[in-house]
């Protein structure tokens, strides 16, 4: 039996004294929690006609609530029993001008953003990928539209967010 969930892998690089995880640093936006995060990309798709999320079957149902509150219709995709996103599921559920929510649970490599590409290619699909699992591995980045993140659950702190 493999164990989730207790140990991460963490890699970084160095630079001038930041740490370089996410491209565009620069704008990145703090925030209390990952839910205001979701809030703030939900309202941003609003604003571009995208009113459908499409999210794993497998999430905390907190980041359910903000597409709710904005009155999105939410559609959930499968994953195996290894959490892999099960593309051909994923085929059959898409819809044009929609946000797809990406994870990679546990620090690990549960789909492929060249085949996400490949199967969202022509349909302006917004691309997002939640972090938490994986904050501090930089090579589990992806180029996608958003990136969330709690830092909360890596830092003993009440609160924190990230949203760029």
């Amino acid at each position: 039996m493999k164990e989730f969930g207790s140990n991460f892998e963490l890699s970084y690089t160095e630079g001038k004294g930041k740490v370089h995880l996410i491209k565009d640093q620069d704008k990145i936006i703090l925030l209390r929690s990952a839910r205001e995060a979701l809030f703030l990309v939900g309202n941003r798709c609003l604003q571009e006609n995208i009113k459908t999320v499409i999210m794993p079957a497998l999430c905390c149902k907190s980041m359910v609530q903000a597409f709710i509150q904005l009155k999105f219709r939410i559609i959930y995709y499968k994953l195996t029993p290894t959490y892999q996103i099960d593309y051909d599921y994923l085929k059959s559920i898409l819809e044009k001008n929609s946000l797809i929510i990406l994870i990679k649970y546990h620090g690990n490599q549960t789909y492929n953003i060249n085949e996400i590409r490949t199967i969202t290619n022509g349909l302006k699909i917004k691309l997002l990928q939640d972090c938490t699992q994986h904050v501090f591995t930089e090579s589990l980045y992806d180029d996608v539209d958003f990136y969330i993140g709690s830092i909360r659950k890596w830092i003993a702190i009440p609160d924190g967010a990230f949203l760029v």
